[in-house]
This record gives C-alpha cells, sequence and structure tokens, in this order.
C-alpha cells in the first residue's frame, strides 16, 4: 500500500485542472496538518493546513497532460476503536473540471 493517495492522470483530464476536497478530522487530536500535492514525483504545492474540509486546486497548467498526482498529509493518526488503522486525511471526491472522479476515500499509512 502506497502512503498517498495517487490519480492516474490521462491527458484530457489534466487539461481541465483538478480540485482535490479533504478532510483532516478535528478529532484527530492535530493541530496542522502538512499536506502536500505531487505530480510525477515533483512537489507542486504544499501547504499548512487547521483541521477541518478544505478544496485543494491544481490549475491546468501546473498538469502538463499524462501523469500521476499524488496527494500527502502529515501525521498520520489512528482511527478511534475498535479499528485503529494509521490515516492521514479522507479525500471527500476530485474533480477534473465539473467531471467527479472519485467516491470518498481515507489515505491509509
Amino acid at each position: 500500500m502506497s502512503d498517498k493517495a495517487t490519480v492516474h492522470l490521462p491527458r484530457e483530464l489534466s487539461a481541465k485542472g483538478m480540485k482535490i476536497k479533504i478532510e483532516l478530522p478535528e478529532w484527530a487530536n492535530v493541530r496542522t496538518h502538512e499536506v502536500s500535492i505531487e505530480l510525477d514525483g515533483k512537489v507542486l504545492q504544499s501547504v499548512s493546513l487547521k483541521p477541518g474540509y478544505h478544496e485543494l486546486e491544481v490549475p491546468s497548467a501546473a498538469l502538463r497532460g499524462n501523469g500521476v498526482l499524488a496527494v500527502d498529509a502529515q501525521p498520520a493518526f489512528s482511527l478511534p476503536a475498535p479499528d485503529g488503522r494509521k490515516v492521514t486525511m479522507r479525500i471527500l471526491a476530485v474533480w477534473s473540471g465539473e467531471t467527479r472522479l472519485s467516491q470518498s476515500h481515507t489515505a491509509e499509512r
């Protein structure tokens, strides 16, 4: 399992840019999360975010055709018992233009 949530990005989607909606839960007792977005291993954005719901935007100019878009957040925290998995965020949705590409997903460590 990867430490980062990834989206394989075909050229027709990258031309529209991307929006990624994430949740950094307040109950995790983390004051600040470091969130980064990478394309093919190169950091496009890195931001410090407080707990809550956030929408990250990646403009089409930054995406340049085919590639792998990765989203990472630090630090990891444990889900409440009895689950206990180590996770970093919950990805609520991914859009390219007006097209929704994903359903909710929890990024595990």
